[in-house]
């Protein structure tokens, strides 16, 4: 986009620079944060609890994941659908 746009090196790179820094200091603290909580959550529900919630995750994972590609497939469906109509209506 930079290119697209002619945006001058100089403001592209102070841009990709701050962003790049945003992005490894939020990566970082996510990091540091997630970290200590998945340490006590794994301290007070014990290694059960933490394995029931990353079963759960999975499993949404793939509910969310089986959902987006069954309404793809209606999507692919309809056009398909319509496509064939507008060849039947310029057949006749």
């Amino acid at each position: 986009m930079a290119g697209v746009t002619r945006m001058s090196w100089p403001t592209f790179l102070f841009w990709n620079a701050l962003g790049g820094i945003a992005w490894a200091t939020s990566i970082g603290l996510l990091g540091y944060f997630a970290g200590h909580t998945a340490e006590k959550l794994i301290h007070l529900a014990g290694l059960g609890g933490a394995a029931v919630v990353i079963i759960a995750g999975v499993v949404l994972w793939s509910v969310l994941r089986t959902r987006r590609r069954r309404a793809e497939a209606l999507v692919e469906a309809e056009i398909e659908a319509q496509i064939e109509a507008e060849a039947e209506a310029e057949a006749r």
